[in-house]
Parts: structure tokens; C-alpha cells; sequence
């Protein structure tokens, strides 16, 4: 049950900040979105740079830069492909835009 809870409420949440992203788009165009895109980042990147940080003085096992760097980059993948499954979805959100928030990803970032 309680499981269940948390489920629904996390997939709130991700619906939440895909409205606020598609908000963002429609009104200020997609220079806010990369903004906002730029802040899901920093907060990930941060959360695994404490993680790994805990895990090197708590239980002496390390990961190289590069594995932490790809940690953060999947994570954020999977976000932007659950916003995209949230705009397919809705039925009020641009339904003939070719443009997703992963093309965008991957046209600036693993380029």
C-alpha cells in the first residue's frame, strides 16, 4: 500500500514538471526549456557527486569519472523520455511536433 502511495505521487510529480516544462515552451519559447533542462542536470549531477562522495569515505569504494558521468547523463535520458511519453499522451499538448525534449538532448549535448 504504501508503495502504491509513493508511486502514484512520484508519477505526479513527473507529470507536474512536464506541465510545467510544456508551460514553459508555449509561453516562453524553448530557451526556457533548456534552462530548465540545465537544472534537472545540476541537480542530479549534484545528488550522484554526494553519493559517490559518501561512498568513497563510508565504504572505500570508488568509480571513475567517466562511469559517473554516464550514471548522470542515463538518468537524465529517462527523464526527458518520460516527459516525452507524458506529451504523446496528453491530449491537450502539441500532437503534431516532431520536436522532443530527447531530440533536443541529444542534438546539444551527445553530439
Amino acid at each position: 500500500m504504501v508503495q502504491n502511495m509513493f508511486t502514484k505521487n512520484r508519477k505526479h510529480v513527473t507529470s507536474v514538471n512536464g506541465a510545467i516544462l510544456y508551460q514553459l515552451r508555449d509561453s516562453f519559447g524553448e530557451e526556457m526549456v533548456m534552462a530548465a533542462m540545465g537544472v534537472l542536470r545540476r541537480r542530479r549531477s549534484s545528488t550522484l557527486e554526494m553519493e559517490e562522495r559518501n561512498s568513497r569515505l563510508h565504504r572505500a569504494v570508488t568509480k571513475p569519472p567517466a562511469q559517473v558521468i554516464r550514471e548522470i547523463q542515463s538518468t537524465i535520458r529517462r527523464k526527458l523520455y518520460i516527459l516525452d511519453m507524458d506529451l504523446r499522451t496528453s491530449p491537450t499538448q502539441g500532437q503534431g511536433s516532431d520536436e522532443t525534449y530527447l531530440s533536443t538532448w541529444f542534438g546539444l549535448f551527445q553530439r
